[in-house]
């Protein structure tokens, strides 16, 4: 039986070790936090068009109309 001598053994985990932490530093995050990270998201889904549904500006519009049809009511009655 063939027995690796130590000091290749030393060699290959020293090898091991700078892989590893290779891969860390390319799997790190670009961002300092989760603030930066969540702001990006967010900028990205804007881009995307993720928060410009016509189903929103309807609903805006029926809200607003709401609002002012309340306030006349409103109105109506303390007159």
């Amino acid at each position: 039986m063939n027995v690796a001598p130590i000091d290749q053994f030393k060699s290959d985990l020293a090898a091991l070790e700078a892989c590893v932490a290779r891969a860390g530093q390319a799997l790190g995050c670009c961002y300092a936090g989760s603030d930066e990270f969540e702001a990006e998201v967010v900028r990205m889904r804007r881009a995307n068009g993720a928060f410009d549904r016509p189903h929103l500006v309807r609903m805006r519009f029926i809200l607003g109309a709401t609002v002012a049809t309340s306030l006349a009511a409103l109105l109506l009655l303390v007159l």
